[in-house]
């Protein structure tokens, strides 16, 4: 069972939603944002993020326990392993998890023998769709950006002529060496 803790909401996002997760999740919510890149600072930071961030959201009830299934997609611009140029790709992100309000009770939850779900430590009881999307998009980020192969500006792995030198044998003459020794014998 893995824990994160999230970012307390920010005061738009309070006054937009004014609802509790657990009253969300009581009323079975479920909740459309578009996000802009300024509300994920941290995305924001790896590149360009383009147009708005789609999100969706749905609260139940888990054993009493509130939680959510999200799922947000996002295009950014992320700079190539290979040649450092800036590739769009579009990151798709979507998750289930249990909603705790602390970490005492996430800790609770975890050892919870019967519970596998995630469990996210949300930093305040008001519903703040960036701080539950953007850990989730973060880790949707591909460890490469381009392919070896795919890679148009990759630059050139060969070196010299293109031939490979013969490689060298440092035990090569030991055999004859030990048959003079033994002829000698």
């Amino acid at each position: 069972m893995t824990t994160r803790k999230r970012q307390p909401p920010t005061s738009e996002e309070k006054s937009s939603s004014g609802n509790t997760y657990r009253e969300l999740a009581q009323s079975s919510a479920s909740i459309e944002r578009r996000l802009s890149g300024e509300a994920l600072p941290r995305l924001a930071e790896l590149g360009k993020v383009h147009e708005v961030v789609e999100a969706t959201f749905r609260f139940l009830l888990h054993d009493g326990r509130a939680a959510v299934a999200a799922r947000a997609s996002a295009v950014i611009d992320l700079p190539c392993q290979w040649c450092d140029q800036s590739r769009q790709r579009t990151l798709d992100a979507e998750f289930e998890a249990l909603l705790a309000e602390d970490e005492a009770q996430a800790q609770a939850w975890s050892a919870d023998a019967d519970e596998d779900a995630p469990v996210i430590v949300v930093a305040g009881r008001h519903f703040d769709a960036a701080a539950l999307i953007e850990d989730e998009l973060l880790l949707a980020v591909p460890g490469r950006v381009c392919d070896r192969d795919v890679c148009e500006f990759r630059p050139d792995a060969e070196y010299g002529d293109g031939e490979v030198p013969e490689a060298p044998k440092p035990l090569a003459g030991l055999r004859a060496l030990l048959d003079e020794v033994k002829s000698e014998k």
